[in-house]
């Protein structure tokens, strides 16, 4: 298996986000991950306001994720772009992107009542200083 991360080819992520999900890809920056040319994974941005943004995610189930890859994709918004706070959304009933949500350290601010076709939204944040994988190191 060879993994790549992807960060220079916007539509091409792009074009694979509106695919997956079904809807337009609207981030300002996104950073994929290729597991033998095949995108596996997405995490995006927008609404960079110096201060904070928000982190968009989407994933084939049941792949694998590198470490590498997941202390990329925190660096950038925290150490290249400078921000404190990530802030990210989810239905209340996707179960399976709040655990993984909750596992990245982001913790539940706010629910908005029937703000989705499906029921409530979960806002969330992170904390830079709460972020456990900008520790990791490449390799280890």
């Amino acid at each position: 298996m060879v993994f790549k991360i992807i960060d220079n080819d916007y539509e091409r992520l792009r074009d694979w986000w509106t695919n997956f999900v079904g809807y337009p890809a609207s981030m300002q920056v996104m950073i994929g991950l290729e597991k033998d040319r095949e995108i596996i994974c997405i995490f995006g941005y927008d609404n960079f306001n110096g201060k904070s943004c928000h982190q968009h995610i989407v994933y084939k189930s049941g792949e694998y994720v590198q470490r590498e890859f997941v202390w990329y994709v925190y660096h950038y918004p925290f150490n290249q772009m400078g921000v404190d706070m990530l802030i990210g959304m989810t239905p209340a009933n996707n179960e399976k992107a709040l655990r993984l949500a909750k596992h990245a350290g982001f913790v539940e601010k706010y629910r908005i009542v029937e703000a989705h076709p499906d029921g409530d939204i979960v806002l969330l944040t992170l904390f830079k200083q709460d972020c456990r994988f900008l520790n990791y190191s490449k390799g280890h």
